[in-house]
């Protein structure tokens, strides 16, 4: 017995600990290296170096390679979100050196030309000047522009003109003549960033800045943002899961110097939305942006109230999200301030909170509960992460919430605590 004592307490100081240790250096580390690179600016991605390739893109008919011009097989195929570019696997390297993807700033003031990417038109696309049905037949076939995406026949394309006028988004699109870009220095390495942002040549300019996390949903933040990125300036989709709302409102703060309104696409449910909008409190603008809303939570209660409706539908049309954000209305939201002031224990007092409310605000077992779902939901051992998976489970904790409330033996209120556990664990089992 005396040799099993002493074998175990040699595994214990020459093994365990040091690798305890070892363990605790690596977290703190890690920590250390993510508050060094922290930044409150929207790190720019350098379209001159490669395109937003997506490997899991859905492609609604047959595709070509952009270099070799090959059918595109459907597990080996990488399309350009930002300009719509199609390439093999093997072919990628070759079209980030050959094929430009969209511009996210130029230096030149004025007008641009088209930027024409050629073949792979979606279906249905029809000629901006014969108004006949283009890009049928094998191969890269006609011509589209990727900025204001009129489809034009490759016989047809003289007759359109060079310069483009970034179609019927116009007054939604930031165009690359007016985003001014620098590098800098931060921390442990320089990343090209937002300058400011000038005023482009006509009128009516109301941006709009979209907002989405690629995690939100069935993951389809990350089908979000390769939509709105096609239609739009890139620099002006930005993911939540990289930046902070408080670093995308970098785009509203440079547009307010201006003098210029902008609108926020914000697609997610109601806590991203509730995120975004205390970012905008943060920020302390003179001029507000307007919020526009694609549902992606699991209740979305805030987006039903608002007439956006209570989900996204399915397949998304980003042009008919567009063409709502135009014709929608301007309405106030009530902001209501919450003070919570903590009971005083032991004689310690605890500092007053200050939080906002936008739709609805819950105190007790319900709130405790959504509060463990949420952190459960943003854990990254939960496996199961789909809306169908999370409204299972709303109607869950519903049912425990009701009968919650039904019962009231003196001794549940005693121990509220720890019976609050106890269904929770129930909960989960019963899931």
């Amino acid at each position: 017995m005396w040799q099993i004592l002493m074998l175990w307490n040699a595994e214990l100081t020459s093994v365990i600990w040091p690798f305890i240790l070892a363990l605790l250096m690596f977290l703190v580390t890690v920590a250390y290296f993510k508050y060094l690179n922290r930044d409150t600016h929207v790190q720019i991605h350098d379209a001159s170096k490669k395109h937003y390739w997506s490997f899991n893109h859905p492609l609604t008919k047959s595709g070509y390679c952009s270099i070799c011009e090959s059918l595109l097989l459907t597990n080996r195929t990488a399309v350009c979100d930002s300009c719509g570019v199609c390439a093999n696997v093997e072919c990628v390297n070759q079209a980030n050196r050959k094929l430009k993807c969209k511009a996210i700033s130029l230096k030149e003031k004025g007008p641009i030309k088209h930027h024409w990417v050629k073949g792979n038109l979606p279906a249905g696309a029809v000629c901006d000047v014969c108004d006949d049905e283009c890009g049928c037949g094998p191969g890269l076939v006609d011509w589209q522009c990727c900025w204001c995406q009129r489809a034009v026949h490759t016989a047809c394309k003289p007759q359109l003109g060079q310069m483009c006028d970034y179609g019927q988004f116009k007054n939604l699109v930031i165009p690359p003549t007016s985003v001014v870009l620098t590098t800098r220095q931060h921390k442990l390495s320089r990343k090209l960033c937002l300058q400011s942002v000038t005023k482009p040549e006509w009128n009516d300019w109301t941006p709009l800045i979209v907002l989405a996390n690629q995690k939100s949903g069935n993951k389809d933040g990350g089908m979000v943002l390769a939509l709105f990125r096609h239609l739009l300036n890139p620099a002006q989709v930005i993911d939540l899961a990289e930046h902070s709302p408080e670093a995308a409102l970098e785009w509203c703060c440079f547009l307010n110097e201006k003098g210029i309104s902008t609108r926020l696409l914000v697609a997610g449910g109601d806590g991203t939305i509730g995120w975004v909008l205390n970012a905008v409190e943060k920020k302390n603008l003179i001029c507000a942006p307007a919020l526009a809303i694609v549902p992606l939570g699991t209740g979305n209660d805030l987006s039903r109230v608002l007439g956006w409706g209570k989900e996204q539908p399915s397949p998304l049309d980003p042009s008919a999200v567009l063409d709502e954000v135009q014709k929608a209305e301007i309405a106030k939201l009530d902001r209501w301030k919450v003070e919570i002031k903590p009971v005083r224990h032991l004689g310690i007092r605890l500092p007053i909170r200050h939080i906002f409310m936008y739709n609805y605000l819950s105190i007790g077992v319900d709130a405790q509960i959504a509060l463990d779902f949420h952190r459960t939901r943003e854990s990254p051992y939960y496996l199961f992460a789909s809306r169908i998976f999370n409204k299972d489970i709303v109607q869950h904790l519903t049912s425990v919430q009701e009968t919650w409330r039904k019962w009231d033996w003196p001794h549940l209120q005693e121990n509220a605590m720890n019976w609050r556990q106890s269904i929770l664990i129930n909960l989960i089992y019963n899931i």
